[in-house]
């Protein structure tokens, strides 16, 4: 048995009222969708309390039914009710990091403090992109060369990680700054 189906709110059971009434009185015709729900809509604001409350009714009826059918529910086992994250092996090489956060490393600190004080992360990003942007080729390649050397490294780490010969590099080994990132 599959999953319960979901329980239904009073403007739910509003619509399905209005559908049955527009039907009966339009029994030749298609309702067009987008038309009649802004038409639901309005009506749904217009209406008052006591016009809502057998809809409201209905809607804490079928909460129980739905309450009563999840108590008894058990998902099957080739069922999934939610992607599932693959986790990450801690163990695994790094990505290297782009010729523009390589640039951005390097940048981040002058950036943040030439702009304004309270400046958000998004605003930091913003101004680095644009200086990223205005940059001559000679002065992005030195990044880019970086870069590629850096995901040259990490393709051999992730060949031997596959063979199962990666072990982490030793801080020492990864060169004069002493960062994890390549």
């Amino acid at each position: 048995m599959g999953k319960p189906a979901g329980k239904k709110s009073a403007y739910t059971y509003f619509v399905q009222a209005e559908k049955e009434s527009w039907q009966k009185q339009n029994p030749d015709s298609k309702i067009v969708f987008g038309d009649f729900m802004k038409t639901c809509g309005a009506k749904w604001k217009t209406l008052d309390e006591d016009a809502k409350e057998p809809f409201a009714i209905k809607a804490q009826a079928d909460a129980k039914r739905y309450a009563d059918e999840m108590e008894d529910y058990i998902p099957e086992s080739g069922e999934r009710s939610k992607k599932r994250k693959v986790k990450k092996d801690p163990n695994a090489p790094k990505r290297p990091q782009t010729a523009f956060f390589l640039y951005a490393a390097d940048f981040r600190a002058e950036v943040r403090s030439g702009l304004p004080e309270g400046s958000t992360v998004g605003e930091v990003a913003k101004e680095l992109g644009r200086r990223w942007g205005e940059l001559g080729d000679d002065e992005k390649s030195k990044y880019q060369q970086q870069a590629e050397k850096n995901k040259a490294q990490y393709e051999k780490d992730m060949e031997a990680y596959n063979n199962g010969l990666y072990e982490k590099r030793a801080r020492h080994q990864q060169g004069s700054d002493g960062s994890d990132d390549y």
